[in-house]
């Protein structure tokens, strides 16, 4: 998600979370990419051309340095670029700066307004391949069990329930999804690719949040109920099996009592990617954003500390720790503090030496 941001980064730590962008849905495959441009055309929108024009497109990758020195020498020697008329001389070549999404989205060989359509279909056929094994897996089950191959107590609790076992899996990939879709979906509701995708985005994303929602609400009624029959909210929601293998996904992390964080957890994810996707024409408006939201949670997850025992409450505070001090660099790296640039490209300055470890570790 911070390799998402459109705030200028040091080369190399574009290139790394470059790497990590398979988990949001950003991955290349030709004939997908075929699938998504017809689908848009027979929606009414119009295909992206960048990459299937590059000799006659120059696309800058955003890089503060180039910008910066670049400004600085015409400023220092009042030099201006002559231009002629020669349609076949590189600089009537027409330029394009890309910069977030559309940056993630360009280095992955992919057309801008290819980019939510991929990352949805890759959603959709991920949560679809983990049903069908789950389906293929009781019939296997059942077949096993009926020729004696198999004891017939053998997962007698999947066979048994394994409706409720596949809602539980159901909700478990939503949730793993959720920060995807949540930027890929607000995004388009800028881009606006074509009607049938920005018709699917709002679609994909009211959905996903309202079943998130109604299964938060659900374990905290749950949890309610149990504090009044039982005087303890871990009665119902641990001992009860549907309801572990249901809902048990938003809670199980955390110890009885502190049932309800997986609201506060949902809100970050969504406002972290509202600023994302909205913010992608203001870097410094998202680096200060991201402080602020890391921030809140650092300290939340400090005071709190609603994980099961110590270690998991060390492991996930230092997690945020590490988020909200790359959350640091970033803003640094907008240049809000108006920091000097290195005038020697091939050096980094000093200041992303600490932040590019961050980077990596996290």
């Amino acid at each position: 998600m911070i390799g998402m941001t459109s705030v200028h980064m040091p080369p190399i730590v574009q290139s790394w979370t470059q790497n990590f962008q398979w988990s949001m849905g950003i991955i290349r495959v030709s004939f997908l990419q075929t699938i998504c441009t017809w689908y848009q055309r027979s929606t009414g929108g119009t295909p992206a051309t960048i990459l299937s024009t590059l000799a006659t497109t120059s696309v800058q990758v955003q890089k503060r340095s180039l910008e910066y020195m670049g400004h600085m020498v015409n400023k220092a020697t009042g030099l201006v670029r002559r231009t002629n008329g020669d349609s076949s001389v590189g600089e009537n070549t027409k330029k394009i700066v890309v910069r977030g999404i559309d940056r993630v989205g360009f280095r992955a060989y992919i057309e801008e307004t290819n980019i939510f359509m991929t990352g949805l279909i890759f959603f959709v056929a991920f949560v679809g391949f983990v049903m069908i094994f789950v389906a293929l897996f009781k019939a296997l089950c059942e077949v096993l069990a009926k020729s004696g191959r198999m004891k017939g107590d053998k997962f007698h609790d999947f066979r048994n329930g394994w409706k409720i076992v596949m809602r539980g899996i159901l909700f478990r990939l939503t949730l793993i999804g959720y920060p995807q879709m949540c930027v890929l979906c607000l995004w388009e509701l800028t881009q606006r690719d074509s009607a049938a995708e920005v018709i699917l985005a709002i679609v994909m994303f009211l959905s996903m949040t309202a079943a998130l929602g109604w299964a938060a609400l659900k374990v905290i009624r749950l949890a309610k109920r149990s504090v009044t029959m039982h005087k303890n909210p871990a009665y119902i929601l641990y001992s009860d099996p549907a309801c572990l293998n249901k809902w048990g996904f938003l809670y199980v992390q955390y110890r009885a009592t502190a049932y309800y964080c997986v609201v506060p957890v949902l809100i970050y994810i969504l406002v972290k990617s509202m600023f994302i996707a909205f913010g992608q024409p203001a870097p410094v408006v998202q680096g200060v954003a991201l402080v602020i939201i890391e921030a809140a949670l650092l300290v939340g997850a400090s005071v709190l500390r609603p994980w099961m025992d110590k270690k998991t409450n060390v492991f996930n505070i230092s997690i945020a720790a590490v988020n909200f001090l790359n959350s640091i660099f970033l803003l640094i790296f907008t240049d809000v503090f108006n920091q000097p640039v290195s005038p020697n490209p091939t050096i980094a300055p000093i200041s992303c030496l600490l932040p590019l470890t961050l980077f990596r570790v996290l």
